[in-house]
């Protein structure tokens, strides 16, 4: 039997999803634009990838997923044989890892490099109400916050 769970990314970044430490044989199926095979988009799917694993055992994803994107998860197990018999894998142990946002980042792109600076300058100035370009809070674009990307400067 499977299950299906909504994800609503609030952090654009590297995630990984597994199962690892299910009692059996599970996979990961993640969607976009709808829920499950008939509605949505697969997006990625995996099987076996847990470290440590058994051959046929755990699955593990690393994705970058978006920002104001909605996933559809679904996790399942192999049908046991006979079909009758009882689930073998519950129960499912089901991780998402929390999204580190990448500091310096300002355009998103993964990496913080001079296009990031130059986010910054074409935003410069005063932004009382706040804004995304102010990476350390003091309602300005500043030189301070230059310094914020050249501390997180490379690859996210």
């Amino acid at each position: 039997m499977d299950a299906f769970f909504r994800f609503d990314c609030a952090c654009e970044g590297e995630y990984t999803i597994d199962m690892c430490d299910s009692s059996g044989d599970a996979y990961i199926r993640i969607y976009t634009e709808g829920c499950g095979w008939s509605e949505g988009t697969e997006f990625a799917v995996d099987d076996d990838s847990c470290p440590g694993s058994p051959p046929n055992a755990d699955p593990q994803l690393t994705v970058v997923l978006e920002v104001g994107t909605s996933y559809w998860i679904e996790v399942g197990t192999w049908r046991p044989d006979p079909p009758w018999a009882p689930p073998p894998n519950s129960p499912y142990t089901l991780r998402i890892s929390a999204c580190t946002p990448c500091t310096g980042d300002v355009n998103g792109d993964l990496t913080v490099s001079f296009a990031d600076v130059l986010a910054l300058i074409a935003a410069w100035g005063p932004c009382p109400a706040g804004c995304p370009q102010d990476l350390n809070g003091n309602k300005a674009v500043d030189f301070a916050d230059i310094l914020v990307v050249i501390a997180g400067w490379g690859p996210c």
